[in-house]
């Protein structure tokens, strides 16, 4: 009797999901679906099995109202974060999902089920970065219990999802500079994060370096544990971070010549201090243009700083710079000038995330190429600038069905990109696509 209500179900379900496919605009059902698969079967999936009765829900999942901002992988799991909508007003809560890599199922060792929630106040609480290593995951964001945005870092175990108490007593670091971390960043003894801090006048860019036992500030960065940098206008954000053995780099906007300026600032790791080798003074501007530009996402090989983001240039366009990671010099070999600019339509579009192997650039975000926002996936040979051909036939990778890619990772085989899609006026989902490294198939 069981198996026979089981079967009901999975062929409800199939048919429920083809009717959508098939052109049901109406939000209820889509809605309707989504409750009824989440958790277990949240995917338009390829119906395939893998023998065992565990449906492989991979290439595409939709789960959880909201929007996914972080994207992390290991060996054997993917780990997705952002905020949960589900509790409905202004309400927004910290989601974490951890995810087979292989089948995308929810681990269910992970608090249970997979999923953890935390939800620090009744207003808006985000996460905006996470990181891991061999044991933990640190997410990092805002919380607004204090009825302001404030700092807020977790260190969870990555096998269970419980917060670690030897961080900071509790597993929970919080700092009320105003604002919010966009950025996190570990080496083997120290947590980085980097985001925005709200003075009286204006929007600054803020540094911290922690001990990545004790939650701890760190004295030796600059006296306090706390780096902070105000380029001389309104508006300044760091949008992304990366570190290698010595240096961290920062990267984000300021608005020190009345309009949105790319910058990015390279410091020492132990004393935070600005590296003056690094363009005489330890920061690079680039201004395309007298008008708005945001650099988005950062990353970094043994030589080179690949930086990604928007101009606004032709409208706002894709672009993407290499730099020498010692000068900050534009690296001319890459497309002639050491800039890549990509310009699917003269509306909004924009690099959200950028990843890097040894051969080959990924960046990611969006278009509107078809008259509203599509994920895109662009493949660039990391030398030149190139689009790589065998990538989907012209380098560049779309889905409609998506709003905006926000995140992604790679491994040898896959590109997992990670973002939201929109299923009815104000109400967006979690969306998590993989695809074949070499042509960007959904795999």
């Amino acid at each position: 009797m069981g198996r026979g209500i089981n079967i009901a179900l999975k062929i409800f379900v199939f048919l429920l999901f083809v009717f959508l496919l098939i052109g049901c605009e109406n939000s209820i059902f889509r809605d309707l679906l989504v409750n009824l698969v989440e958790g277990e079967a949240e995917t338009a999936s390829d119906g395939d099995d893998n023998g065992d009765g565990v449906t492989v829900l991979f290439p595409i999942i939709t789960s959880s109202l909201g929007r996914i901002f972080a994207i992390v992988i290991d060996s054997n799991y993917v780990y997705v974060a952002g905020h949960d909508s589900s509790a409905g007003g202004s309400e927004d809560q910290w989601r974490i999902e951890k995810r087979d890599k292989t089948t995308g199922a929810l681990v269910n060792t992970f608090d249970s089920d997979g999923v953890v929630l935390s939800n620090p106040s009744s207003g808006g609480d985000y996460i905006w970065a996470a990181a891991v290593d061999e044991n933990y995951i640190y997410v990092a964001g805002s919380d607004n219990s204090l009825g302001n945005s404030q700092w807020r870092i977790e260190k969870r175990d990555i096998t269970t999802g419980a917060l670690v108490n030897a961080f900071n007593t509790n597993g929970i670091v919080q700092s009320n500079p105003g604002g919010h971390i966009n950025a996190i960043a570990i080496d083997s003894n120290y947590v980085y994060t980097a985001g925005t801090y709200v003075s009286a006048s204006d929007y600054q860019w803020r540094i911290e370096k922690r001990n990545i036992t004790t939650g701890a500030l760190v004295n030796a960065f600059d006296t306090d544990g706390i780096v902070q940098s105000n380029p001389n206008g309104n508006y300044a954000f760091i949008e992304s971070s990366a570190v290698d053995a010595n240096y961290i780099y920062v990267a984000g906007y300021d608005d020190s010549l009345g309009n949105e300026q790319w910058r990015i600032e390279k410091r020492n790791k132990t004393t935070g201090a600005l590296v003056n080798a690094f363009d005489t003074d330890g920061v690079v501007q680039s201004n395309p243009i007298s008008s708005g530009e945001s650099l988005n996402a950062v990353a970094i090989d043994s030589n080179y700083i690949y930086a990604a983001g928007f101009d606004s240039l032709n409208g706002n366009q894709w672009r993407v710079e290499k730099r020498d990671k010692t000068t900050g010099a534009l690296v001319n070999a890459f497309d002639t000038d050491g800039v890549v600019q990509s310009n699917p339509t003269s509306s909004h579009e924009s690099i959200m995330a950028v990843a890097i192997d040894s051969n080959y650039i990924y960046a990611a975000g969006y278009d509107y190429k078809p008259g509203n926002m599509q994920w895109r996936i662009e493949k660039r040979d990391i030398t030149t600038g190139a689009l790589i051909s065998a990538f989907d036939s012209d380098g560049v990778v779309q889905s409609s069905d998506g709003e905006y890619i926000s995140a992604i990772a790679i491994d040898s085989d896959y590109i997992y990109a990670a973002g939201c899609e929109n299923v009815g006026p104000a109400d967006d989902q979690w969306r998590i696509e993989r695809r074949d490294i070499a042509t960007g198939e959904l795999k």
